[in-house]
């Protein structure tokens, strides 16, 4: 998919031709931080709980957050994951969120 007619249309203030793929309305424990004051491409990245390792890889390549789209965008990658019935899983997503700030947790 090429994104860059929206990504133009991002940067001009416009509202993008794409429609959103997903409505969802869900509660979240871990919310990530979006403190930005420049134009920002989010991805959001559905990930197993147990998937920690896919999740660093990606914050280490194709996901870093320092990659400037144009010199004017910045991409934020942010990744959706669920609950865990293991309270030793959950404790190590908390972990990883507070680290990166860049978990969406949903409550089960």
């Amino acid at each position: 998919m090429d994104i860059s007619k929206s990504v133009h249309q991002l940067e001009s203030h416009e509202v993008p031709d794409l429609d959103p793929i997903n409505f969802f309305n869900f509660s979240y424990i871990h919310k990530p931080l979006c403190e930005t004051t420049q134009k920002t491409l989010t991805l959001i990245v559905k990930s197993a709980t147990m998937n920690f390792l896919h999740r660093q890889a990606i914050r280490q390549s194709w996901g870093n957050q320092d990659i400037k789209y144009r010199n004017q965008t910045s991409l934020r990658t942010v990744f959706m994951i669920g609950s865990s019935e293991s309270s030793e899983i959950n404790s190590k997503i908390a972990s990883e969120s507070n680290q990166y700030s860049d978990i969406f947790n949903r409550i089960s």
